[in-house]
């Protein structure tokens, strides 16, 4: 039974060492602590019935490699950047503003003509 609950406490590990990084330049979430076990467990429970036998270790291993894929992917994407990292003379490297500006570029530059020589 308890090993239902193993993608849970890998979770925790992600989380607590995920808050002691950000500690000097956020504070503390407990919505966003417990955002990496849910996550995580998730990914655990699937690996685990969808792959019946295999090395545990293997399952564990995938479904934390899979939240942070899953949570970061979330964050590039669909979320807007956190404060402490707004800069209006550097891009992050955001993916959704990224494609704005590339599309504004594109629809500038079609606009103009191509000198022949």
């Amino acid at each position: 039974m308890i090993q239902y609950f193993y993608g849970f406490f890998i979770g925790l590990f992600i989380a607590t060492t995920g808050a002691w990084k950000d500690t000097l330049f956020e504070k503390f979430e407990i919505r966003k602590f417990f955002r990496s076990p849910i996550v995580t467990e998730f990914w655990y429970l699937i690996l685990l019935f969808s792959l019946p036998g295999e090395n545990i270790f293997l399952i564990l291993l995938s479904s934390a490699t899979l939240e942070r894929i899953t949570v970061e992917g979330y964050k590039a994407i669909i979320r807007q950047p956190p404060g402490k990292f707004k800069s209006p003379t550097k891009d992050r490297g955001w993916l959704i503003e990224r494609l704005k500006k590339r599309s504004k570029q594109e629809l500038k530059n079609s606009g103009k003509k191509i000198k022949k020589n």
